[in-house]
């Protein structure tokens, strides 16, 4: 993959881990088990990047859809980060606003790790707040608008989380690449707990969150349940840290997506994608763009 990757500048403080997942030729740990989640006390979802890539498996390349679905993930994770951060500097007694704004930052540095294994070329996230896409920045500045307290701002939150679960939900069913599967279902676990956080601030300001987009059932396990652990998975151990075995090395792409989320060419098959289906992979993914 090429050396010139540009990283979003709100990420910097995590350059040199993103790298380290992905481009490291390290397999002294072949045999350990390691978990990509770790969930404090409080719910706190942070992905360890350092081992993202050493438990993916060799794949065919990444479709188009595929290509438009990781990049449509990360700016889901961008506007989660985004929102959480503009109220935790409006709430600067928040731990949870706090902690759950660098979490969302290692989940948008592993989606990009998925990328760089497939040796895609991504841009840069836009600045902070800052979408390409209208809808997300339509999202972003209502929700900011609406913040008119602490309960109001952990509303809004918990009703991003609530989105990103029934979202992943949805679209789970339709992932056939077992490293694409292996992140989101650490993503929708993240939501999950950081969803429970949420609830569990406003339960104790007195206050009762009314889901929109998820079942009272659904709902109920959620809130009801413990804050969910990361799985863990078998360290491959082969040294080879892209999907092609080239470890970084500065020898190309398979691939490209450009700053609207649209695939500009792959190995494997057509670009752009279909966008098939409401919560389809690609541009299809949440009803599409």
């Amino acid at each position: 993959m090429k050396r010139n990757r540009m990283l979003p500048v709100t990420l910097v403080g995590l350059l040199a881990i993103i790298f380290a997942s992905c481009g490291s030729d390290n397999d002294s740990s072949a045999s350990q088990a390691v978990a990509l989640l770790n969930v404090t006390a409080e719910g706190i979802s942070t992905i360890q990047i350092n081992n993202v890539c050493s438990v993916f498996v060799a794949t065919t390349d990444l479709t188009a859809d595929e290509i438009e679905f990781l990049y449509a993930i990360r700016e889901d994770e961008k506007l989660a980060k985004d929102v959480t951060e503009a109220f935790s500097t409006k709430y600067p007694t928040s731990n949870t606003f706090h902690n759950i704004v660098k979490a969302e930052a290692t989940h948008i540095a592993a989606i990009e790790n998925v990328l760089a294994y497939y040796e895609i070329e991504f841009p840069a996230l836009g600045a902070t707040g800052v979408f390409s896409d209208a809808a997300r920045q339509n999202q972003y500045n209502q929700l900011l608008a609406k913040d008119t307290s602490l309960v109001a701002a952990y509303k809004a939150t918990a009703y991003l989380e609530e989105q990103s679960i029934a979202a992943y939900e949805t679209v789970t069913p339709n992932i056939t690449n077992a490293n694409i599967k292996i992140i989101v279902s650490n993503l929708m676990r993240g939501s999950s707990n950081h969803f429970r956080a949420y609830i569990r601030q406003l339960t104790t300001l007195g206050e009762i969150y009314l889901p929109t987009l998820l079942s009272q059932t659904t709902y109920d396990e959620i809130i009801n349940s413990p804050y969910g652990q990361g799985n863990k998975y078998g360290h491959q151990g082969n040294g080879m840290n892209s999907n092609s075995g080239k470890g970084h090395r500065g020898q190309g792409n398979k691939g490209g997506v450009n700053t609207s989320g649209i695939c500009t060419g792959t190995t494997n098959g057509t670009a752009p994608g279909t966008g098939v289906g409401q919560g389809g992979m690609g541009k299809g993914y949440r009803g599409g763009r």
